[in-house]
């Protein structure tokens, strides 16, 4: 609420009640009540990993290409290719039957979709929100697109490239713990 005492909402000046239609709140209520109902009755979470690492993959061509020599994401597409390996596996593997294996694919699966989600689509990470606009898929190195038409010896270059190098480093760091959970609860699995 406002100093008036008004519902305030954040994402945008302009959501406003005048904007909201009731019809289809209550239509996609009902909708995202089945859902939720669907979703706490099911044993196994039914998520995959591998859209996620395919996206990954699609991404960094795409940045490659357009980044061309001025920035090395070769490394990336690399990790990003073991990923999509380790979740196609993963998916296609038998799920679990007994209650303690289906808790822990629930979490290993919860816990990977949050934190490659999270290197995919913002900025902020966990701990902060991005701002309510439109960002690029992996936001963090979409600005490589940026250094080829930049001089290698001017400051702006610099300072981008440093700026792109930590996020390379923290989307690599993302992929290569995702693919060694996979694996490793791969391994484990008889």
């Amino acid at each position: 609420m406002d100093a008036a005492g008004r519902v305030v909402y954040w994402h945008t000046p302009e959501d406003t009640f005048d904007k909201l239609d009731m019809k289809a709140l209550e239509l996609d209520t009902q909708y995202r009540v089945a859902q939720l109902y669907d979703l706490a009755t099911m044993h196994v979470l039914p998520h995959q990993l591998e859209p996620i690492a395919a996206a990954y993959g699609a991404a960094l061509e795409d940045l490659a290409a357009s980044a061309g020599s001025a920035f090395d994401l070769s490394s990336t597409i690399k990790l990003a290719t073991a990923l999509d390996d380790a979740a196609a596996r993963f998916d296609q593997a038998t799920k679990p039957a007994t209650d303690v294996g289906i808790a822990e694919v629930n979490a290993l699966v919860v816990r990977l979709t949050h934190e490659l989600n999270s290197a995919l689509y913002t900025t902020a990470g966990r701990f902060d929100q991005d701002p309510a606009a439109e960002l690029p898929v992996l936001p963090l190195l979409a600005r490589v697109k940026d250094l080829a038409r930049l001089s290698r010896e001017g400051d702006e270059f610099g300072f981008l490239e440093t700026d792109m190098i930590r996020g390379r480093n923290n989307v690599e760091s993302t992929l290569r713990q995702a693919a060694e959970a996979i694996n490793g609860y791969l391994a484990q699995r008889p």
